[in-house]
């Protein structure tokens, strides 16, 4: 109980930051929302360490970072989310009650399917330590965990703010939504490639404990270029206001998950929690396009472009390999 008391901060300064992120995305300034993270995760880095130096590093010291990180990375860009917020200095308010009406046609859905999301996310432990054992819920827990980092290199949020410009214009939304599902297809496999290269021997070296989540990982790490397809896919549903169907379709996700662990966990182990982690994101990412393909407001995969390559795919690796030599230029002086 005390440790929630001083957890319960955390509702006040990431419901700030909510608000901030939200307002920041509208007017594209991306650069605010990274440098927020950024913050976070290194005032945390110096908290822990100095817990650590002073040898008294635990679960309420684990805490107080959380506690302190949050609340000095949203004092830290407050003044710069102000310049923002003052952008909207001359725009009168609507009479009309806009939020409320959103909320009852969109935002119920949205919440309900939140809700069932944890729902079954909270309940694969249980089932683990059921139908295995406990110490079966740390190894598996260890494999999602470094999967889920590794999707989280995949760039996601700014698709939120993107998406809405080019929606409007059919030829442009397929176009965009095609090349979108392309070239994040293909940072997903580079992404898993590397995270084949390195996990397993960091693992070995620093976890030895947990070297039994590899096995898992590997099979698992195939969902990260499936995730991938699945951002793009999702913020086009959620863009052209089709919360109604993402909600029906992630209960059909949970259903089946929840089915699939049951069947599979008591006969092949934790094998049936990995196989899930890929099979499931996929069936979504079929149904889903099965869904789009009969759409007329353009997103639907154009599979020329795809599966082609134009003069416009090597403008965008250019492009891309120009940001990469940005990026070394700032470290590794190139001449």
């Amino acid at each position: 109980i005390k440790d929630m008391r001083l957890i319960s901060v955390l509702i006040l300064t990431e419901g700030i930051f909510s608000i901030i992120r939200s307002l920041c995305l509208i007017r594209l300034e991306f650069g605010i929302v990274a440098l927020r993270y950024t913050i976070n995760k290194a005032v945390q880095s110096v908290v822990l360490i100095f817990f650590f130096l002073q040898g008294n590093l635990g679960l309420k010291q684990l805490i107080w970072s959380i506690i302190i990180s949050s609340t000095l990375s949203v004092l830290a860009i407050s003044f710069k989310f102000l310049r923002v917020y003052l952008r909207w200095s001359d725009v009168k308010p609507s009479k009309k009650i806009m939020v409320w009406n959103i909320f009852l046609t969109y935002g119920t859905w949205d919440i309900v399917r939140q809700f069932a999301n944890k729902v079954t996310f909270r309940v694969k432990p249980w089932l683990i330590k059921h139908f295995i054992s406990t110490e079966a819920v740390a190894i598996f827990s260890i494999a999602e965990t470094i999967v889920t980092t590794l999707q989280d290199i995949l760039p996601s949020n700014t698709l939120q703010s993107l998406v809405p410009l080019w929606i409007k214009d059919k030829a442009l939304s397929v176009k965009m939504f095609s090349y979108g599902v392309k070239y994040f297809v293909l940072v997903g496999i580079i992404v898993a490639t590397f995270g084949l290269i390195v996990v397993p021997p960091v693992v070995n070296f620093f976890f030895t404990k947990y070297t039994e989540s590899l096995p898992l990982f590997y099979i698992m790490s195939i969902n990260l270029p499936i995730f991938a397809a699945g951002i793009l896919i999702g913020n086009y549903l959620i863009a052209h206001r089709k919360q109604k169907y993402i909600f029906f379709l992630h209960l059909f996700r949970n259903i089946l998950t929840l089915s699939i662990i049951t069947l599979t966990l008591p006969i092949i182990g934790l094998w049936g929690l990995s196989i899930e982690f890929v099979i499931v994101p996929l069936i979504m990412v079929i149904i889903t396009y099965l869904y789009t393909k009969n759409q007329e407001k353009g997103f639907h995969f154009d599979f020329k472009i795809i599966f082609g390559f134009k003069e416009e795919d090597k403008d965008i690796l250019r492009k891309g390999m120009s940001i990469i030599r940005g990026w070394f230029s700032r470290f590794i002086p190139l001449s």
